[in-house]
């Protein structure tokens, strides 16, 4: 999506989002900071990131839809704390306090996300690929992802990878923008 975005793809880049999200259903907190990428979203915009979603889960959602909300969603939702996880949780349990509540990691990507995609709203230029409006993007993404893995119930460290890996993206697409402004400027 970054290599797509950097080439000025910007519609190719949904398509990527669009399967990222079809990839892991985690990936579904890009939605709304797709919709803080782009300013003026289209509907006919909206097609690519919703076909390769839909084309995975709509096999499975007409196969057997239950079986899918129990796979997807409930599964998650039922899963009891892992006091191996690499959360503020498993480290309160392990000093002998009590787990925080579910509702916490809950609350944590909400407002994450809505402080977030608020945020990217209001900077940059309107261009889905100006540096300043995609270093936010990944930037943002890494926040949420960070204070969701670390509020939950279980966050191992492959939830901290993509933190790692979209911060080094928000890096990069920094010194872009910078570039971008620098080249505004003179």
């Amino acid at each position: 999506m970054s290599y797509l975005l950097a080439c000025r793809r910007p519609t190719a880049a949904l398509w990527a989002g669009g399967f990222v999200v079809a990839c892991k259903q985690t990936m579904v907190m890009l939605l709304p900071l797709l919709w803080g990428l782009w300013r003026r979203i289209d509907r006919t915009l909206l097609v690519p990131v919703f076909a390769a979603s839909a084309v995975t889960y709509g096999v499975f959602l007409l196969w057997d839809a239950g079986a899918l909300w129990n796979d997807v969603v409930a599964f998650h939702l039922h899963t009891p704390f892992r006091p191996t996880a690499l959360t503020y949780s498993a480290y309160i349990n392990y000093l002998g306090g009590s787990p925080l509540p579910d509702w916490v990691g809950a609350m944590a990507l909400v407002v994450s996300l809505t402080a977030v995609t608020f945020r990217m709203r209001r900077g940059g230029g309107e261009s889905p690929c100006d540096g300043d409006r995609v270093w936010r993007f990944y930037a943002g993404l890494a926040f949420a992802y960070l204070v969701t893995s670390l509020l939950s119930k279980h966050a191992f460290m492959n939830y901290y990878y993509l933190v790692y890996f979209a911060l080094v993206a928000a890096l990069v697409w920094s010194r872009v923008a910078d570039r971008e402004t620098s080249q505004a400027d003179s």
